[in-house]
């Protein structure tokens, strides 16, 4: 669509009405024979922006991903005004809105609109600032191109969201924003859709309960094949420490044994020694013992004999006396 002051060349049909005595003409073909001045204001306005980085996606900020409160900065009782409010509860009706009215044309327009994004941008309860405009010629929009204002959109700490007039329509407005959004129809655009955010709820609750699951049993696992090692370990420590104890208890024993049965056979031997070392005494005592009794015996014998020789002569003078008497 040529702008005010363009210069064109058309061509076309001239269509002459008589009852009026008017003549039109009926367009066919417009060729564009230079910029108007607005163009060039356009442009400069453009390269001033672009110089200070304002239309570069670096320094754009991320929409935030489940916003509270969103300000919307619009014209009071338009339909941009119903159209965006409208189309944002219909993505998301628990989200809260907040309007600051404001006039989108005319010579008040610029401070209104600068005054209602600052205050939102200072406002700590809101997440998100949409601006937003009905489509119009292409002179009502030029507010929108202002640099003053165009600047105060790219410096706000919080996202800002533009979208004005149709959808073929576009605004520095819309190129220093955050995020560009059609048409006041599509402002829902700033919000998620609470169907898929239910919808996402539900699986990743899917995939937190399979993940919690999985997480869980390779946890176990992992606890009880650590817990297996660990026991396994323990045992063997266990089992290697007892084992070093029972092979020095053992030894120990046998030293005990051995000690024990060495000082048995040295009692034994000792013993021994001592009856060895008795039963010769002993021995020596019988041969004592039977010298006395045969040196006994021998006396006795003498005793005997002398007693038997001595009656035996008492018999012989007896029975001598006896014939001594007979023959007398």
């Amino acid at each position: 669509t040529p702008d005010e002051e363009m210069h064109v060349a058309v061509r076309g049909e001239l269509s002459y009405y008589e009852p009026q005595g008017s003549c039109s003409l009926i367009v066919e073909d417009v060729v564009n024979m230079g910029e108007s001045e607005y163009s060039q204001v356009y442009a400069e306005n453009k390269e001033t922006l672009a110089a200070d980085g304002l239309l570069d996606d670096e320094n754009k900020q991320p929409l935030p991903e489940l916003p509270t409160t969103v300000g919307l900065v619009t014209s009071a009782d338009s339909d941009a005004r119903i159209d965006a409010v409208t189309a944002i509860h219909d993505r998301y009706p628990e989200v809260d809105i907040k309007i600051n009215d404001a006039s989108v044309q005319g010579p008040d327009a610029l401070e209104a609109l600068m005054s209602g994004v600052a205050a939102f941008d200072e406002d700590a309860t809101v997440d998100v600032i949409v601006v937003t405009r009905g489509g119009g010629a292409d002179k009502t929009l030029r507010i929108f191109n202002e640099t003053p204002l165009c600047r105060v959109l790219a410096n706000t700490e919080t996202p800002t969201a533009v979208g004005i007039g149709h959808e073929d329509d576009q605004t520095l407005a819309d190129e220093v924003a955050d995020y560009r959004f059609m048409t006041p129809t599509h402002a829902g655009e700033v919000v998620p859709k609470r169907a898929n955010l239910d919808q996402e709820h539900v699986q990743l609750a899917d995939r937190l309960d399979t993940a919690y699951r999985s997480a869980v049993d390779s946890k176990l696992t992992t606890s009880k094949t650590a817990l297996d090692n660990a026991y396994e370990s323990v045992v063997a420590s266990r089992l290697q420490k007892l084992e070093a104890s029972l092979e020095h208890a053992a030894d120990r024993h046998a030293e005990a044994e051995l000690l024990d049965l060495r000082n048995q056979l040295d009692t034994a031997y000792r013993t021994l020694e001592q009856e060895k070392e008795h039963q010769e005494q002993l021995e020596e005592t019988v041969d004592e013992v039977r010298d006395e009794a045969m040196s006994e015996a021998e006396a006795k014998v003498a005793r005997q004999q002398r007693r038997y020789r001595t009656a035996i002569a008492v018999l012989v003078l007896v029975v001598l006396g006896l014939a001594a008497l007979y023959v007398i």
